[in-house]
């Protein structure tokens, strides 16, 4: 298991929160020398170890997130903020 992803199960257990609220490319940074390291850090949607760690997040929680993430798709890099509820993934493609 990612050291990550330990801290943010140990934040996410004490919260009393409906939603919380991460910065846009919290899942790598914002930190790159060019393009192709932001492209190797970028996941696909919905199936990204990321996000699946955040889904199970929302599931010990039952709060909301809203996270910025690096996205790959199709080879196009986006930044996309997430509205992440237990029922449902919403999506909002910021930047190509």
């Amino acid at each position: 298991m990612r050291k990550e992803k330990l801290y943010y199960w140990r934040e996410f257990e004490s919260l009393e929160s409906d939603i919380v609220v991460l910065p846009e490319l919290c899942n790598c940074g914002y930190v790159f020398e060019d393009r192709e390291l932001l492209r190797a850090v970028a996941e696909s949607v919905p199936d990204g170890d990321f996000l699946r760690e955040f889904m199970d997040l929302l599931k010990l929680n039952k709060c909301g997130i809203i996270a910025g993430m690096a996205e790959i798709d199709s080879g196009e890099i986006s930044i996309l903020q997430l509205l992440l509820l237990i029922e449902e993934i919403t999506l909002v493609n910021i930047e190509k």
